[in-house]
């Protein structure tokens, strides 16, 4: 447990809180009482008892058959005896924030949780959520949805929801014991937003290679040799390269951060694209498509860039309305047609094969396609919507 916090005012002990291993903890019953309805009901009749010097402090039996730790822990919390400094084991917060959830006290705890939270948050990125980020424990990273959720904590619930959207590589259906206590929208809004994520960078990248191919295949024509593919057949060859990145075995199984923190990154793309026209083009191939390199990977930063402002947290209060809070939600972002229950609208085929005679782009009704799946994103399309600070 974190030491008593270094100069902090010491408040007045008046009744004893019996702890399940026997252990008499004294508390400030007026502070207790003032945390929380449930408290009040518990606390706030020995608050107004008179006390003098002579009489023992009455007992409260309250909390037997609770876990002892995360009692005492809470209710030091709440009266702000320990230190801000140390963030608590992982265990003991999934036990405090149950206690929190059940005694309805979130708000008098906002400014330390969150500090827990961002510290938890911070060692899950450290390792991307992968593996056992934290204390070794498997369900460590989506455990970190319901403590927020527990806590009451918006700001951290959207950040918290937005890392796992990115870097959660399992499917929506192993997950810890904590996401039962979720609002039922919460999985299915995270899901759905790594399936459009997915849709639009896939989109996105066949078409700029596409692009690129259905030019070259022009200037090149027939004149390849060898058993290299050769014209448009490389831009499939690309997207095939990709393996389970683009062709998941299951569909919630979508692998974004390889490929988005690639596209973000022009050296890690530079040297993709290059060792790609080195080993898997003709040489005619490959001297048409030297000169165009450099456009190409800012053609694919684009892409990248494109699907980041995508990527948007789950808002707790929406998670729990509906959507029917919005927009007078703690978090502030665009509408949410996901847990609005909105149609995605007409989808497109992300794998849209642009023919070598339409140099230009798509075709008519291709662009209508195109149009609809910018459409159905509302405004989180616009990393400017958001106001929570990302650390």
């Amino acid at each position: 447990m974190s030491s008593p916090q270094q100069g902090a005012q010491r408040l007045e002990s008046d009744c004893l809180v019996i702890l399940q291993n026997g252990i008499k903890l004294p508390v400030s019953s007026s502070t207790l009482a003032a945390a929380s309805e449930p408290f009040a009901r518990i606390f706030s009749i020995h608050s107004q008892e008179p006390r003098t010097a002579s009489l023992p402090l009455p007992e409260i039996n309250k909390f037997q058959g609770r876990n002892a730790d995360a009692v005492a822990f809470l209710l030091s919390a709440l009266q702000n005896r320990l230190s801000d400094t140390v963030t608590p084991a992982l265990q003991l917060i999934k036990e405090v924030a149950t206690l929190v959830h059940e005694y309805e006290c979130a708000p008098s705890l906002t400014h330390i949780s969150t500090t827990w939270l961002s510290e938890l948050r911070m060692k899950a990125d450290e390792s991307r959520w992968q593996g056992n980020a934290i204390e070794n424990d498997k369900h460590a990273t989506d455990d970190l949805i319901g403590i927020a959720y527990l806590f009451d904590n918006a700001a951290e619930f959207y950040k918290i929801t937005k890392q796992f959207t990115l870097f959660h590589r399992a499917g929506f259906c192993d997950l810890g014991d904590l996401m039962d206590k979720l609002p039922p929208a919460v999985i299915p809004a995270m899901a759905e937003r790594k399936r459009r994520i997915f849709d639009k960078v896939s989109y996105d990248l066949n078409n700029e290679m596409n692009q690129l191919m259905a030019h070259l295949s022009v200037n090149v024509g027939n004149a390849c040799n060898g058993g290299h593919p050769h014209g448009v057949n490389c831009g499939f060859l690309y997207l095939a390269s990709h393996g389970q990145d683009f062709h998941p075995r299951r569909r919630q199984d979508y692998i974004l951060d390889n490929v988005l923190l690639g596209l973000m990154d022009r050296a890690f793309t530079r040297s993709d694209t290059m060792l790609f026209i080195t080993d898997q083009t003709c040489d005619r191939c490959r001297d048409a498509l030297l000169p165009h390199v450099d456009h190409f990977i800012e053609k694919l930063e684009n892409v990248g860039t494109r699907a980041w402002e995508l990527l948007v947290g789950v808002c707790l209060d929406c998670a729990k309305t509906r959507g029917s809070s919005f927009p007078n939600c703690r978090v502030t972002h665009g509408e949410d047609n996901i847990l609005l229950g909105k149609p995605d609208g007409n989808s497109c085929c992300p794998f849209l094969h642009i023919r070598p005679g339409n140099l230009l782009g798509a075709t008519s009704s291709d662009s209508q396609d195109v149009g609809a799946l910018h459409g159905t994103q509302g405004n989180h399309g616009n990393s400017s919507a958001h106001s929570v600070n990302e650390d």
